[in-house]
C-alpha cells in the first residue's frame, strides 16, 4: 500500500524533488533490510491496515494544496531579477517571472543537467526553499548539494522534521 502511494505520487509532476529523494532513500533502506545489512537506521514496514488518521490528513493536504494552486493561478506574473552563482561560482543575473519561476528552472539556466540533479535544496534570500517552490519576487539564490556541509545539515533537518 505504501509503495503504491509513493509510486503514484512520483507520477504526479507537482510532487517535489525532495519527495523523490525520500522515496529513493526509503527504497535503499528496504534493499539494505532485505540483504540483512546492519547499517540501516530504521526498519520500514508497510502499514496494513492503514490507520484511520491517514485519510483525513491526505484530504486536508489536498484541500490546502488546491487552495494554494488556485491562489497562485490568480496572481499576475511580473518580471523579477534573480542573482545566483553557476556551478563554477560565477555570478549570474537571470530574469524570471514572479509566481512562475522556480529555483530549479534557474539552476537549469546556469548549470548542466548533471549539476542540477545533484542539488537538494536552495537558499532564497537566506531562507531554505524547495527547488520546485515558486519565487515570489526579486531574490538571491544559493544552491546546495547533499555533499555540501550546509546542504547535508539542512536536508537532514528537513527529513527529521517531516
Amino acid at each position: 500500500m505504501l509503495k503504491t502511494f509513493f509510486t503514484s505520487s512520483l507520477q504526479n509532476p507537482t510532487f517535489s524533488r525532495q519527495t523523490v529523494f525520500i522515496f529513493k532513500y526509503l527504497t535503499y533502506c528496504n534493499k539494505m533490510i532485505q540483504t540483512q545489512s546492519t547499517s540501516v537506521p530504521f526498519v520500514l514496514k508497510e502499514l496494513d491496515p492503514i490507520p484511520n488518521y491517514i485519510q483525513p490528513r491526505i484530504d486536508l493536504w489536498e484541500k490546502f494544496r488546491s487552495r494554494y494552486l488556485n491562489e497562485v493561478e490568480r496572481k499576475k506574473p511580473e518580471t523579477i531579477q534573480i542573482v545566483t552563482k553557476d556551478k563554477n561560482g560565477k555570478v549570474k543575473n537571470i530574469e524570471g517571472l514572479k509566481w512562475k519561476t522556480t529555483p530549479l528552472e534557474v539552476a537549469k539556466k546556469v548549470g548542466s543537467k548533471f549539476w542540477c540533479d545533484s542539488l537538494v535544496i536552495a537558499k532564497v534570500d537566506g531562507q531554505l526553499w524547495d527547488l520546485d517552490r515558486i519565487l515570489e519576487g526579486d531574490c538571491q539564490i544559493e544552491f546546495l548539494k547533499f555533499e555540501d556541509h550546509e546542504g547535508k545539515n539542512k536536508i537532514s533537518f528537513k527529513l527529521k522534521a517531516g
